[in-house]
């Protein structure tokens, strides 16, 4: 994740809890809260053209999404925006099974073929 999107979305994670509530940036556009919920709020220092840029680019990655297209207003946090971490291991897991085990058993069968047919 970029360094200059990272504060935008521990914000984001901090005002949506554990579930992935619809968040709304509020009319004053100077902070950002749960639809249903005031208690979770959260104030941006950040002009809101600033932070509306910096939010399409945390969807653009995948880790919002906007509930309505037509409003840029309210938006909730993706699967892989509540579970960052989770999916990263993942991802790595998947790199390392079809980068390295694969070739390397390949590598070892392929070996164990010709030495078969040599002998």
């Amino acid at each position: 994740m970029e360094r200059n999107i990272k504060p935008i979305y521990k914000m984001i994670l901090s005002v949506s809890s554990d579930s992935s509530p619809i968040i709304q940036i509020d009319s004053d556009e100077t902070s950002i809260s749960q639809l249903y919920d005031q208690l979770y709020t959260c104030e941006f220092n950040y002009q809101v053209e600033t932070f509306r840029t910096l939010l399409a680019r945390l969807e653009s990655l995948g880790y919002v999404e906007y509930t309505n297209p037509d409003s840029k207003d309210f938006f909730r946090l993706t699967y892989k925006g509540l579970h960052r971490y989770a999916v990263q291991f993942q991802e790595f897991k998947s790199f390392i099974l079809k980068s390295v085990i694969v070739p390397v058993v390949i590598a070892i069968l392929a070996s164990i073929i010709t030495t078969k047919l040599i002998s």
